[in-house]
């Protein structure tokens, strides 16, 4: 998958950097409010021993299997809200594909961006 570095980095700049920080190092505006302060992105490989663990970040950018029974996170469900983004208006099972794979596509770039941002 070709993945357009610059787009992933301006969805981070305004889906994350609020939290994050622009840099993904955490000290984005929002991040003083928050209870817990938002991880440093640039090291997430250092965290998981050495190797990028892409499908925990999918899974936690995703949002969409969080138990309930585990209370709420402090991150917003970006994959819900993306898909609301896709569908627009209509909810025909052929939108909600189109917008399934919209979401995938943005997720993984997204995921694509933090592994370029390792140190």
């Amino acid at each position: 998958m070709e993945v357009d570095i610059a787009l992933a980095a301006d969805e981070f700049r305004t889906y994350c950097g609020v939290c994050h920080g622009s840099d993904g190092r955490s000290g984005g505006p929002a991040a003083k409010a928050l209870k817990d302060r938002p991880p440093d992105l640039t090291k997430l490989t250092r965290r998981a021993g050495g190797r990028f663990p892409a499908e925990a970040v999918f899974q936690k950018i995703e949002g969409l299997n969080m138990p309930a029974a585990h209370g709420t996170s402090d991150m917003p469900i970006w994959g819900q809200r993306f898909v609301e983004q896709e569908l627009g208006d209509g909810v025909l099972l052929k939108d909600a594909r189109k917008a399934a794979k919209a979401t995938i596509r943005r997720i993984n770039r997204l995921i694509k961006y933090l592994e370029a941002i390792q140190e």
